[in-house]
């Protein structure tokens, strides 16, 4: 009795890590706000609309302003209003998917690529660990637990390739230089999906049949 009780306890915490983390890797995968690009220098006056130029404002302070956000599958724009001249009567945000580039990106094409990967690699380990407890066998426990560690190292590269390349220069034509690039929600769903995916490869592998 001993020793059984912390083998049920490995083996119902890995499942529900395992469970949670190929949710958060689907939710972080087709999340289409992994980075946030906002404008610093947005004038408020008043409560009044953003302008260009207020010069005769008193007590001008300055928000905040999103400007894009992309995921690995599109990218929205938004156009704070009377910013930027060519878009002054723009406003509502527009989205174009990257697969509809021209010239599309291949360190993209390999940032999707793993990142699915992870995802069909969680699902591939946790149905290794389920057959593994029906016909108590040791060999498919340690594969169902080796395939979920490779699960969230691929989500974890596919982060990186993502990362390494994205750039404010590859998602925006204008404003560039006074415009910050932040890791956004998307980014944190899919590493905390891989985070859960490793822990619940490690916890399947002390597990005792």
């Amino acid at each position: 009795m001993h020793f059984k009780l912390p083998c049920d306890h490995n083996r119902v915490l890995s499942k529900c890590l395992g469970i949670t983390g190929l949710i958060l890797l689907l939710v972080g995968l087709y999340d289409n706000s992994w980075v946030l690009l906002q404008l610093l220098l947005v004038p408020r006056c008043g409560g009044k609309t953003p302008v260009q130029y207020e010069t005769d404002c008193v007590g001008l302070h300055y928000n905040p302003q999103d400007v894009a956000r992309a995921g690995l599958w599109e990218v929205c724009h938004f156009f704070p209003f009377g910013y930027i001249p060519e878009f002054y009567y723009h406003t509502e945000p527009y989205c174009s998917k990257f697969s509809d580039d021209e010239e599309p990106a291949e360190w993209l094409d390999t940032a999707q690529f793993l990142c699915q990967l992870a995802v069909a690699l969680n699902v591939a380990g946790m149905l290794a660990c389920v057959l593994a407890d029906i016909v108590r066998s040791r060999d498919i426990c340690d594969t169902g637990s080796i395939v979920l560690v490779i699960s969230a190292a691929c989500g974890l590269l596919g982060l990186t390739k993502y990362y390494s390349n994205i750039s404010k220069a590859f998602l925006i034509p204008y404003k560039r230089n006074i415009v910050s690039m932040y890791a956004n929600r998307g980014t944190f769903y899919f590493i905390q999906g891989c985070a859960m995916t490793l822990v619940a490869g490690l916890l399947q592998a002390r597990i005792k049949l």
